[in-house]
């Protein structure tokens, strides 16, 4: 019968679970100083049972990831004190100064032009990611980046 075909709401909500499993207990932070970019991404990645840490300001972020394993980071590009390419160039010297694993690094930008991406890249991010983010956008950039894609 065509009944049994149909999901309910809570089979189809597990299935959106399932795909994305490959986050669950990761440790991520997001760094941007608009909180309710924040808001956003942290709302997202604790759905799929994600650990998120925020810092509005990247010289928190930056002393918090010196204390943990990080598996993954979101920077944004343009921050007060330190701009988010910069911040990559921290994060890479830390890690390599201290034979650390590297995270993952997507940088989050309103700006796709060619001289930005360049930038990040340079930095060390491994992928980026234009703002405003969209769900399916951030799903297949999370597959790539962790799952190698």
């Amino acid at each position: 019968k065509i009944e049994h075909l149909l999901l309910n709401k809570k089979e189809s909500q597990e299935i959106k679970n399932r795909e994305f499993e490959f986050i669950k207990d990761k440790n991520i932070f997001v760094i941007d100083d608009n909180d309710i970019n924040l808001k956003f991404m942290k709302a997202i990645l604790e759905k799929y049972r994600a650990k998120v840490s925020c810092f509005n300001d990247p010289r928190d972020g930056l002393e918090s990831f010196k204390k943990e394993d990080v598996d993954l980071v979101f920077m944004d590009k343009n921050m007060p004190f330190i701009q988010g390419n910069e911040a990559i160039k921290l994060i890479r010297k830390f890690e390599k100064d201290n034979n650390k694993t590297p995270a993952k690094i997507i940088a989050l930008t309103g700006d796709s032009d060619e001289k930005t991406q360049k930038e990040f890249y340079e930095a060390g991010a491994n992928s980026i990611l234009t703002k405003p983010v969209h769900i399916d956008q951030l799903k297949n950039t999370l597959l790539k980046i962790l799952n190698n894609r």
